[in-house]
């Protein structure tokens, strides 16, 4: 034990004295993130030091100037750098992220969370189609239900029209509107929403042509969804804020 005090000691001294030989040393990489606090107790002391140059397999947490060597410049690093204990980060279970938020569950199979400063109105918004074969709500602000943000969700139940067709009719009918054509900033493209195949595209314009109406509201982005589970083609359209976003994520078929 005296002898490795002694060595420690030594090391210390010699690393400690201006290091000529380590300007022949490439410059250590910026990106290089390490810590000094080897062994985790919150401090920087000589324990960390022993598990440096005490003989053991290569250790990554040890290569304190990342040249995948373990040697006498990672000591010279050591001493250079700060005690930072690594945090271990605990995250949040997904829930949380709505707290307080309400949850409204719909008989046409999904469900959504939203906040309670918002509401929602289940109701055609001009539509004729009985609810047998039509399902219409828009999740919006209590005074103004269209120049502020919201999300529309509308459902064809038993739909036998194909979902490509439907969702490249109305993509166009958007672009190529005769007074406000809309600008595009995604793309009509094929993916996936909740595992089900969809149809989505992302439209800037100051209103949007619905599956069966249009109508002027919001100045900005509009986020397109066409989906189809179990036969109910789903159109979602949702002003692109973080809140909307946010009550999208939240969507569930059940």
């Amino acid at each position: 034990m005296r002898k490795l005090v002694l060595g420690l000691i030594s090391i210390l001294l010699i690393l400690s004295l201006p290091n000529t030989f380590a300007q022949e040393k490439p410059a250590i990489v910026s990106l290089c993130e390490k810590s000094a606090d080897l062994n985790q107790d919150g401090s920087k002391n000589i324990f960390d030091l022993i598990l440096l140059i005490r003989p053991h397999k290569y250790n990554p947490d040890f290569d304190l100037n990342c040249d995948n060597v373990i040697n006498v410049f990672d000591l010279h690093r050591w001493l250079q750098l700060p005690a930072k204990k690594i945090p271990v980060m605990t995250p949040s279970p997904a829930s949380d992220s709505y707290l307080n938020w309400k949850t409204y569950i719909n008989n046409a199979g999904f469900s959504l969370n939203y906040p309670v400063d918002l509401v929602i109105s289940e109701q055609g918004w001009g539509t004729n189609r009985p609810p047998s074969q039509y399902t219409d709500l828009r999740i919006h602000d209590k005074q103004e239900p269209f120049t502020n943000p919201h999300v529309d969700i509308n459902i064809w139940i038993n739909s036998s029209l194909d979902l490509k067709s439907e969702a490249e009719k109305n993509y166009s009918k958007n672009i190529n509107h005769r007074y406000l054509p809309a600008k595009v900033t995604e793309e009509f493209h094929q993916t996936t929403f909740l595992n089900q195949l969809s149809y989505e595209y992302t439209l800037k314009n100051k209103g949007v042509v619905g599956d069966i109406e249009e109508y002027l509201g919001f100045d900005g982005e509009y986020k397109f969804i066409w989906t189809k589970y179990n036969n109910n083609i789903y159109i979602i359209v949702l002003t692109k804020t973080p809140e909307m976003m946010k009550i999208l994520s939240s969507f569930k078929f059940n």
